[in-house]
């Protein structure tokens, strides 16, 4: 009678186990889907912003007639860009820290209902 206690515990601490080794690799495959996610909108959001760059210093080059001058005032518009981003670095990384711990801390039912809700939006 206990062999068959200590064996139905067993198996529940087994299942336990295993249970909670699925949802950390679930938690690992969604955050790592974010990320790889995150590092194709870089790629293809830098290859525009660095084309637009060009196109915006050949414009301004056009107006005020001097290429040189064009290129320098796109590159002083990515110094104050850059230069914000160095100010709000706090509010920056808070907010990537605060999307890391809200996806890994979802429970169950929260990544079940957001994979049905993303399931209604593709429709």
């Amino acid at each position: 009678m206990i062999s068959k206690i200590v064996d139905k515990l067993k198996q529940y601490l087994e299942l336990q186990a295993d249970i909670v080794k699925l949802s950390l690799v679930e938690r690992v495959a969604i955050v790592m889907s974010f990320i790889m996610f995150l590092a194709l909108c870089t790629v293809f959001g830098l290859t525009i912003f660095i084309l637009l760059g060009f196109t915006l210093a050949n414009y301004i080059a056009d107006v005020i007639g001097s290429l040189a001058l064009g290129y320098l005032i796109v590159v002083g518009v990515y110094l104050v860009v850059l230069i914000l981003i160095i100010g709000y670095k706090k509010a920056i990384t808070r907010y990537f820290t605060d999307l890391f711990v809200r996806i890994m801390s979802e429970t169950e039912e929260g990544i079940d209902n957001r994979s049905e809700n993303e399931e209604e939006y593709s429709k």
